[in-house]
């Protein structure tokens, strides 16, 4: 199988080639500029847009792994709607019309923020209400919706995979600045807090998009994936301080004046994160693609903080 990938410089795109390279398939990295590696064929597609001419990229391919994407956006910029929708809706729906007829199977990479930021403890599944909270997750569910409807009129083959938070070696974002909290010694008001969070490795995550890839049939378009496990905040904490090799330094502040801190801050999505809860329900995942999941999610916490 001959794989085009986009976003293949990123966190998970890294990972998903080295992957499919292992098992033996062709890949193509989609990349904006030149990168450092010459031993992957890539083809330079410019920036990301309605007007990136895909013809020389996708050319053999049999598949496609569109993990290229808007994200992990801080300051003024995280509300910026139309620029969130301009890589993340527009440009993906002219790649995926690109694909229309072509390749065999897209797989979408979305996220489970288009179920919203809070779950109950059942969790959110594919048939959970849509409520995006963010900017990002709005232009994914237009994306979604758009594809969707493609596949119906055009026949494209789809597979959209809804994540939680990806974990992993060199973990972008909010994991990040919790493992650089926690190895610089710094206190945090977290003990008292009580939720369930799901998570996803970023190996695990790669396995899912490697059987979608390859599935030769899938019952469903949409897939909600996470770790089996769920951990509560303080609990990843003590897992990250574990493979650190320091102390866990919690102590505890009300949930309720955490979030309440966080709105006058402006800050309350962040706290929301760190105190509320969201649960995964990845049945269907595990039904069509098998369990891929190599660790427990504590063990490979510990392995992020290690390698960084």
């Amino acid at each position: 199988m001959k794989v085009l990938v986009t976003g293949a410089s990123g966190f998970v795109g890294q990972v998903l080639v080295r992957r499919l390279l292992a098992a033996g398939h062709e890949v193509r990295r989609a990349l904006r500029a030149p990168g450092p590696d010459s031993t992957t064929e890539t083809v330079v597609v410019g920036s990301f847009s309605v007007d990136t001419d895909w013809r020389r990229a996708l050319d053999g391919v049999d598949a496609v792994a569109h993990l290229a994407a808007r994200a992990h956006v801080s300051g003024p910029d995280a509300a910026d709607e139309a620029a969130f929708m301009a890589v993340n809706h527009d440009a993906t729906l002219a790649l995926a019309r690109a694909c229309a007829g072509r390749v065999r199977r897209f797989v979408f990479v979305s996220t489970i923020g288009v179920h919203g930021a809070i779950s109950d403890a059942a969790g959110f599944n594919e048939d959970s209400a849509l409520r995006p909270h963010t900017p990002y997750a709005r232009s994914k569910v237009r994306a979604e919706t758009a594809l969707r409807e493609l596949a119906r009129d055009d026949g494209l083959s789809l597979a959209i995979l809804r994540p939680p938070l990806v974990y992993g070696p060199g973990a972008p974002g909010n994991l990040a600045r919790l493992v650089a909290a926690v190895r610089r010694g710094w206190p945090l008001p977290l003990a008292a807090v009580n939720n369930a969070r799901s998570l996803i490795g970023v190996e695990h995550l790669t396995g899912i998009i490697e059987a979608a890839l390859g599935a030769t049939m899938l019952s469903r378009e949409v897939f909600c994936v996470a770790d089996r496990e769920r951990l509560s905040t303080p609990d990843m904490v003590r897992a990250i301080a574990s493979g650190l090799d320091r102390p866990a330094r919690l102590f505890s502040v009300p949930p309720g004046v955490l979030q309440l801190l966080g709105r006058l801050s402006g800050r309350a999505a962040q706290v929301q994160q760190l105190t509320g809860s969201l649960v995964v329900n990845a049945t269907a995942a595990r039904a069509a693609f098998g369990d891929l999941q190599a660790r427990p999610l504590r063990e490979g916490l510990m392995e992020m903080a290690v390698c960084g």
